[in-house]
């Protein structure tokens, strides 16, 4: 960003209504609206605060399907790094004169290929 642009920006982003009044880009009679959600919020960050901590130490009503659907997507990672490495290697055993590099490389390809159709297997059917 320029630096005139991100001065603007700043001055947007930091909340600084006194200078968008001056400058015209708010009406000056309308009522400050950061403050009345300040009140209206409350004791809100306490809550939230309590939630978290609650969560972070796996108490009654933490969240346990976020480490599960994170270990899920880490498998589903791991296959498609096996797969992409079948293609890898048969392309380049393709590539080969010699017939023994040619032929250990598509058994090493298809052992690959039979694990990570294990691994899609074992992998739980995601939701309807």
């Amino acid at each position: 960003m320029r630096p005139p642009s991100r001065a603007r920006w700043d001055e947007w982003h930091q909340g600084k209504t006194t200078i968008r009044r001056q400058r015209g880009w708010v009406d000056a009679t309308a009522p400050d609206r950061k403050a009345e959600s300040a009140d209206a919020r409350g004791a809100e960050p306490d809550r939230g605060r309590q939630e978290t901590t609650r969560a972070r130490r796996g108490g009654p009503g933490a969240p346990q399907g976020g480490n599960n659907a994170g270990l899920v997507s880490d498998n589903y990672v791991r296959i498609t790094v096996f797969l992409a490495a079948v293609l890898f290697l048969v392309g380049i055993g393709s590539s080969f004169q010699l017939t023994g590099v040619r032929y250990a490389l598509i058994a090493f390809g298809s052992v690959l290929l039979v694990i990570s159709i294990v691994l899609i297997v074992q992998q739980p059917v995601a939701p309807a």
